[in-house]
């Protein structure tokens, strides 16, 4: 790419205080500005690991050294910069990336608070101004040869929570700088959608036998947000460390079970695997750097954390009871999994049971419930003002639709 177009793009669009503007001047007002060649810039810069990153990232090592402010052990020691552009794949170029690292670090930790943090707050912040973010949404159009009452109301429902979690998300006064928070709320509130949005498409599962192992999922994902909206700078923060820490461990044990004996695919797919997930961590914090926490993410129990959240109640009634189904336990599956055999010679042992499932609609009508619960918690919180209906209202006003077609249409 053209690097002076682009470091003018770059000026252009971020004219406050641009250092860049030694070199090139005020020229923001000058030019035409250009989305789409900043944009590469940025992405090709994004990963300061990157080959591009570590070109850029070599001026200021070679300046250093230039005027006087690093210097060598002795001369045989100096480096040839030229090859993390001319061989950037070799060992000694690689060796040569990880040095320019180091000394990047070093020169920007001796500056540290001189400079502040007040540029690159205006810079990713200013991200928003240039781009909106948008969720991209793909709207089902119902085939009008697909007209089962299941498939026609699901794909109902998914139109419809897709289009109220991005008005939530678009509305969330979103810090791109401190960013934490926000991505965890959009994950979390995403992963009650998708949960309630599965069991729309399963009619099958809307019974006492896998509904409440999903409801669970979601009365505990509820817990999780509301808690963390009570602190939410400090404790998305420490919801993304425990989770990084987590996948740290699990790296180690994936790496554990490769053995001699596995044959080479297997051997390389879970190298893949592991390198895969290594770059997932690496893309948001230092591998190496990232702390394992063994104990409860929170540091508190559910419980105290629906107490603190100020939801005991969600926990006593719903919480508790679908654990027993989640846990498998006597409460469950002495109720539901087996009934006493039908004759006084067996002391009415108690017997597996197979029943047929049908239906059961208020199963569903919870996961709309307690989605509902999780967007109306961002919503309050955040104040924001959402005009489409809660999926719970939705499912309210759209049920007896789907039980008149099942009924015409069994």
């Amino acid at each position: 790419m053209d690097f002076v177009k682009s470091i003018q793009q770059f000026i252009a669009f971020y004219p406050e205080n641009n250092p860049f503007k030694v070199i090139f001047g005020d020229i923001d007002h000058q030019i035409e500005k250009d989305k789409s060649t900043l944009k590469k810039l940025i992405q090709l810069t994004f990963n300061r690991r990157s080959d591009f990153s570590t070109v850029i990232q070599s001026i200021i090592c070679i300046s250093d050294y230039e005027n006087g402010l690093s210097h060598f052990p002795d001369n045989n020691s100096v480096p040839n910069f030229r090859l993390i552009i001319e061989n950037p794949e070799s060992y000694e170029s690689q060796q040569l990336h990880g040095r320019i690292r180091n000394h990047v670090n070093s020169s920007y930790m001796n500056i540290q608070d001189e400079l502040g943090s007040s540029w690159s707050e205006y810079f990713w912040r200013n991200g928003i101004s240039i781009e909106k973010i948008q969720i991209p949404i793909d709207i089902i159009d119902t085939d009008p040869n697909i007209n089962h009452p299941i498939i026609v109301f699901a794909n109902n429902f998914r139109n419809h929570t897709h289009s109220i979690v991005n008005d939530i998300w678009t509305s969330l006064p979103i810090d791109t700088y401190d960013s934490s928070e926000y991505e965890v709320v959009g994950s979390l509130i995403n992963r009650q959608s998708n949960i309630a949005i599965k069991m729309s498409k399963n009619p099958d599962i809307w019974d006492v036998h896998i509904a409440p192992i999903l409801l669970r999922s979601m009365i505990d994902c509820h817990i999780t947000l509301a808690w963390i909206l009570k602190s939410p700078k400090l404790r998305s923060k420490l919801y993304i460390s425990y989770g990084l820490g987590q996948l740290k461990l699990q790296i180690e044990h994936i790496k554990n079970q490769i053995t001699d004996e596995m044959d080479n695919e297997e051997k390389e797919a879970m190298h893949d695997l592991i390198e895969n997930l290594q770059n997932w961590i690496n893309s948001q914090h230092y591998i190496f750097l990232q702390d394992v926490n063994i104990g409860n993410w929170s540091g508190i129990s559910t419980r105290k954390m629906a107490e603190e959240a100020e939801i005991l109640n969600t926990y006593n009634a719903l919480y508790i009871p679908f654990s027993s189904a989640t846990h498998s336990m006597w409460n469950h599956t002495g109720r539901i999994d087996s009934v006493p055999y039908n004759s006084p010679f067996h002391k009415y042992i108690r017997s597996p049971i197979f029943i047929k499932s049908t239906f059961e609609f208020d199963q569903m009508y919870n996961a709309t419930k307690y989605l509902s619960k999780s967007l109306n918690t961002v919503i309050d919180h955040y104040s924001l003002k959402i005009n489409i209906d809660l999926p719970d209202t939705w499912f309210e006003n759209n049920i007896q639709i789907l039980i008149n077609g099942l009924n015409d249409n069994p």
